[in-house]
Parts: C-alpha cells; sequence; structure tokens
C-alpha cells in the first residue's frame, strides 16, 4: 500500500498550486493542478487528535507520488533559503515521524521509498554562487547535494534530496509525478 493510500492523508488532497502558496507574497511557486496531500494540514488535524496545537511540529507542504514508485515529500521555499536550513531539517525529520505513526511503517520503509524536494525562488533565494554550483552537480549526477546540511538526511530518512529551482521543478520534475 503506499503512503498516500491512507484516509488520514486522503482526506487532505488540495492541488499542489494551492500547497505551494506563499501568501507572505501572495504568489504560487507551481502552475500545477496534480492532486497532493496537503501536509500542513495533516499535521494540523495528527496534532490537534493528539491533543496539541499545530506549532508542536513542523511540516513539508505536499505529499505526493511519482510515477517511478517513489513517494515526494515537497516543501516550498519563497524567500532566503539559507536562513531556513534548521527548519527544513526539522520539517524533513517530523513530516517523516509522523508520515510513519500515520501508515504505520517505518524509517526503513521511507529510506527506501521517499524522495524529498526543497523547491525554491531562485530569485528571492539569496544563494551565493559555490551554492548553486553544487546544487547543479547533484542535478548532474542524481545524489543528493551537500547544501543546507540535507544531505544528512539522504540514506537515513529518505532516499535521496532534490533541490530543484521553481522552473526546474516545473520542467523536470512536475511531468515525472503522477499526483494522486
Amino acid at each position: 500500500m503506499r503512503y498516500t493510500d491512507y484516509h488520514d492523508l486522503k482526506c487532505h488532497l488540495r492541488k499542489l498550486c494551492e500547497c505551494s502558496n506563499d501568501p507572505a507574497h501572495d504568489e504560487k511557486m507551481t502552475t500545477s493542478e496534480l492532486l497532493a496531500v496537503n501536509f500542513d494540514e495533516v499535521k494540523t488535524a495528527y496534532l490537534n487528535h493528539l491533543g496539541f496545537s499545530e506549532e508542536k511540529a513542523s511540516s513539508v507542504d505536499a505529499v505526493l507520488d511519482g510515477f517511478d514508485d517513489f513517494t515526494y515529500l515537497i516543501e516550498f521555499k519563497n524567500g532566503n533559503v539559507n536562513s531556513e536550513k534548521k527548519n527544513i531539517q526539522i520539517k524533513i525529520r517530523d513530516s517523516i515521524l509522523m508520515l510513519c505513526d500515520i501508515c504505520h511503517c517505518s524509517i526503513s520503509d521511507t529510506r527506501k521509498n521517499t524522495i524529498f524536494v526543497l523547491v525554491y525562488n531562485e530569485a528571492r533565494s539569496d544563494l551565493k554562487w559555490e551554492t548553486k554550483r553544487l546544487i547543479g552537480a547533484s542535478i548532474l549526477s542524481g545524489k543528493s547535494p551537500a547544501v543546507f546540511d540535507l544531505d544528512k538526511a539522504a540514506g537515513f530518512l529518505v532516499n535521496r534530496i532534490l533541490v530543484l529551482t521553481k522552473e526546474q521543478f516545473e520542467t523536470k520534475l512536475v511531468p515525472k509525478l503522477k499526483g494522486l
């Protein structure tokens, strides 16, 4: 069974473009209308069910399936990515923990079947040339990039990490996603 087949996830289906909405800039990070799990809503429902407020944990923005049998955890960042480094790491960890609890799976499962994707707005990212070069090299090599310490989660919590501009996401990854 796919993680996205679980009722507690399927009841939070939204268009991917809605999951990518950045109200601070009144902008969506993707135009894709594929159905995805709004994992921010899942987190809120999960924590409320446990009697906690939504501030207790962090979550990625969306979860959906690809044609390659991987599940994709997607985080959209429309601002300075460098300042969010620690928050992104926490979002990966907390999202994996909630996903495992909801779907009765183990981290060994997510390590095999899950890819984390960070989608950023290059115009607002404030990334240095060296960081962009490392991200580009990782895309060419198919390996997780050694940026923002995200590579620590690769092979441990998730299978691998992808870091893409919103344009790269639209052209390279969205066609490989099947949605839900």
